[in-house]
C-alpha cells in the first residue's frame, strides 16, 4: 500500500511537469510561428509556461472545489444525512485518517466519489439516488471504496490530471476563438469568398 502511495504522489508530480513541459513547448511553436523569431518562440514560452504554472496551481490549490460546485454538490448537514454522515466517519477513523468533508448531490442516478489534494483536504460525495437506493451496507461497502482512493492518495493524481486538461482545453479553446476571430484571420477569408 505503501508503494502504491509513494507512486501516486510521485505520478502527480511527473503529469504537472509535463504539463508545464507542454505548455512551454506549445508556447515557443506558437511564438515562432507567430513572429518566426526566437524572441516570438521565447515570450511565446514565457506565456504559455506561466499559463501552465498557474493551471497547476489552480489543479492543486482548487481543484477539488470545481470539481464540487461543476458537480452541483453541497455540504451534507449531519442531522439530514446522519448514516451518510456516520459512515464516513467511522470507516475515516478505521483507516486512520482524518475526517473527509461529506457532500450530497441531488441526482437519482447511483454514484459517489471521491476528490481532493490529499487526505486532509478530501471530500465524498454520494448522490440522492444512491443513498435511496442503497441498505447501511451496501453504502459502507462504496464508500469505503471512494475512502480508499483517498487514503492512496489516487484522488490527488486524478484531480492534477483531470483539472489540469480541462484547464488546457479552455486555453486552447480561448486561443483558437480569438485567432478565428482576429482582423488578419477575417480578412484572408473575407478574400477567399471573392
Amino acid at each position: 500500500m505503501y508503494h502504491q502511495i509513494e507512486r501516486n504522489k510521485r505520478n502527480s508530480i511527473i503529469v504537472v511537469i509535463l504539463f508545464i513541459a507542454f505548455w512551454l513547448l506549445a508556447g515557443a511553436v506558437i511564438g515562432l510561428f507567430g513572429t518566426t523569431s526566437t524572441e516570438g518562440a521565447i515570450v511565446g514560452a514565457i506565456a504559455l509556461g506561466i499559463l501552465g504554472l498557474g493551471a497547476a496551481a489552480y489543479s492543486y490549490f482548487l481543484g477539488s472545489a470545481t470539481v464540487l460546485a461543476v458537480m452541483g454538490a453541497h455540504e451534507a448537514d449531519p442531522n439530514q444525512y446522519m448514516q451518510l454522515y456516520n459512515i464516513v466517519q467511522t470507516l475515516a477513523i478505521g483507516d486512520g485518517l482524518p475526517m473527509p468533508k461529506v457532500y450530497v448531490i441531488d441526482d437519482p442516478s447511483p454514484n459517489a466519489f471521491a476528490t481532493g489534494r490529499d487526505p486532509q483536504h478530501a471530500a465524498v460525495t454520494a448522490t440522492t439516488g444512491l443513498l435511496q437506493m442503497m441498505n447501511r451496507e451496501e453504502l459502507e461497502g462504496v464508500l469505503a471504496h471512494e475512502m480508499s482512493h483517498v487514503k492512496n492518495y489516487d484522488v490527488r493524481l486524478l484531480l492534477v490530471v483531470t483539472t489540469m486538461i480541462g484547464l488546457a482545453t479552455l486555453i486552447a479553446s480561448m486561443s483558437l476563438r480569438s485567432a478565428w476571430s482576429s482582423p488578419s484571420s477575417r480578412s484572408s477569408s473575407g478574400r477567399s469568398c471573392s
